[in-house]
């Protein structure tokens, strides 16, 4: 067939947002660790070419996150 698994398309994804949380909050490696507790995908067309991912986060959501982070107790965060 020639396409790219959609399992190795979800892998791309799942660890390019783990990297970008890396390079938003340097300050938390090593100390939290990102769990992925829920996803939504949709396939729109099988890829038969390169695939590439991109991550963004609203300016706020970062406050948001920061905030949230500083009142947990647990290292995890979702």
């Amino acid at each position: 067939m020639q396409t790219i698994h959609s399992r190795a398309q979800f892998t791309l994804t799942e660890t390019k947002s783990g990297l970008y949380l890396v390079e938003l909050f340097p300050e938390l490696k090593g100390k939290v660790i990102p769990l992925l507790r829920e996803t939504n995908r949709k396939y729109k067309k099988l890829a038969t070419d390169k695939i590439f991912a991109y991550s963004s986060i609203e300016p706020e959501a970062i406050e948001n996150l920061k905030v949230f982070l500083k009142k947990r107790k647990r290292k995890f965060f979702y």
